[in-house]
């Protein structure tokens, strides 16, 4: 509920963009083999890692990330919702293509604090990253999609 409350007003009005990041080096979009870690250690989840090809990230204020939180391939991973500005958390550049123009960013965590408030859903359970992409939440930065979760 709390989420909803910081999010979803300014979202509605149109006043914050949202980026949806799984696709990793090494990994593309395959989440079962997410390289990104989020470890709990004193009230927050530490993300370290990376992300590639993150649509809308360089004008996003708030980006879906993916984490590896357990050991399991699918039920080990955990969303979060990492705003813009949060220390460790890097737009680190963004990455030249051809034709249409989508705006894909490498980001970088490095030793990124995330609150547990910023967690979505339960830790490791994948249907929420279902729910996040049904939900769009890639689309309002970039108008493309932020990539596949798998199917359970």
């Amino acid at each position: 509920r709390a989420q909803k409350e910081k999010y979803l007003p300014a979202l509605a009005r149109g006043e914050l963009r949202f980026s949806f990041a799984l696709t990793e080096p090494g990994a593309g979009s395959d989440a079962a083999n997410l390289g990104t870690k989020a470890v709990f250690h004193d009230g927050a989840y530490w993300i370290n890692g990376s992300k590639m090809f993150i649509t809308g990230a360089g004008v996003s204020d708030v980006v879906v990330t993916l984490t590896r939180t357990g050991p399991q391939r699918y039920k080990g991973i955990t969303a979060f919702l990492v705003d813009k500005g949060t220390p460790g958390f890097n737009v680190a550049r963004e990455i030249p293509t051809m034709g249409d123009n989508w705006d894909p960013h490498e980001l970088q965590f490095t030793d990124c604090a995330v609150p547990d408030a910023n967690r979505l859903g339960e830790t490791g359970e994948p249907r929420q990253c279902d729910r996040v992409e049904c939900g769009q939440a890639g689309k309002p930065a970039g108008g493309h999609d932020g990539g596949t979760c798998p199917r359970h």
